[in-house]
């Protein structure tokens, strides 16, 4: 469906983003979650082969953290399996951290 506003035709998205929030037309909060996971390890894996473990292990915990944290209050209610892909990324830190000679989960991930 397109809208003509001023001589421009508009048409309807699946999805729009606000202060870093996708909504959808059912408020189901699939492309927000979608997109904060995929986030969370892209952003890790351009980085971590350039970083000793230490810096590797701080850094991805903040941007795990940091891409699941946000908006989270939007996350109340959601669907059990959407729940359960959040916590996925969460669980799979430690297998992050690991770099080359590094195999060790740290006391501070476990």
């Amino acid at each position: 469906m397109a809208i003509n506003i001023g001589g421009n035709e508009v048409h309807e998205l699946n999805s729009v983003r606000n202060l870093g929030a996708y909504f959808d037309k059912y408020m189901s909060m699939e492309q927000h979650v979608k997109s904060k996971c995929r986030a969370a390890y892209d952003n890790i894996g351009k980085v971590r082969k350039y970083l000793d473990h230490q810096s590797a292990e701080k850094l991805i915990h903040a941007l795990v953290h940091s891409h699941i944290d946000y908006c989270n209050a939007l996350l109340i209610g959601l669907p059990k399996y959407l729940i359960q892909k959040l916590q996925m990324v969460r669980k799979s830190q430690p297998v992050l951290c690991r770099i080359g000679k590094y195999d060790q989960i740290t006391p501070t991930l476990k």
